[in-house]
């Protein structure tokens, strides 16, 4: 795993060049061990809610719908 402050050094450079520039998300690729994507969910997640970079709960149930786009109807 990875030391406490290096979670929190990536949320804030994370939360810093959000707020720096136009930003409208980010990539984070990680190597294929489980490890690594259990600390990204353990740990580096809830310090990006933490700083508003993530959110808890999207609106609605369609992909439309969390972008905030009008209703399409039943296509």
């Amino acid at each position: 795993g990875q030391p406490a402050d290096a979670v929190s050094g990536l949320a804030d450079r994370l939360e810093e060049k959000s707020f720096s520039k136009s930003c409208d998300g980010f990539n984070i690729r990680l190597p294929a061990q489980l490890s690594v994507f259990d600390d990204l969910i353990d740990r580096v997640l809830p310090e990006l809610r933490r700083c508003g970079l993530l959110r808890e709960n999207h609106p609605g149930t369609t992909l439309r719908s969390h972008l905030g786009l009008a209703g399409g109807g039943d296509q």
